[in-house]
């Protein structure tokens, strides 16, 4: 009977070495999967960081390009009102080149008009003198 009580005990304590191996063989399963998923999870949030910054500098070339895009628009802006002003003074001066044109015109005949009355006051004086 002794020699079927060793082995039941031997029989008994391989069935739970091998329940203990199976469990810690389960949890080192375990263990690894979540490592893995531990990796994974760096991977996201270091993924999320580089992402993040990504759009932190897109963000800045954006406010950079608006920035650049309101100059060019105030700039435009500024020479469209100096080409209306260049174009007011055109119209102006065309206008005063005009009016002169006519003063000189005017001041021709004049001329001409004095120049007919003296020689015919000469005239007159020689004739009546």
């Amino acid at each position: 009977g002794r020699r079927g009580k060793e082995e039941d005990e031997t029989e008994r304590f391989v069935r739970s070495t091998k329940v203990a191996m199976e469990k810690l063989h389960r949890e080192n399963e375990a263990l690894r999967a979540n490592s893995g998923s531990n990796v994974k999870y760096m991977d996201l949030v270091r993924e999320a960081k580089n992402l993040k910054a990504a759009v932190g500098e897109r963000d800045r070339e954006i406010a950079s390009l608006n920035e650049k895009l309101s100059q060019y628009k105030e700039a435009a802006e500024r020479r469209a009102k100096s080409e209306e002003k260049v174009r007011v003074l055109e119209r102006r001066l065309k206008a005063e080149t005009e009016k002169h044109d006519e003063a000189a015109h005017r001041l021709k005949e004049r001329d001409r008009q004095v120049i007919t009355l003296e020689s015919q006051l000469r005239e007159a004086r020689r004739d009546g003198g």
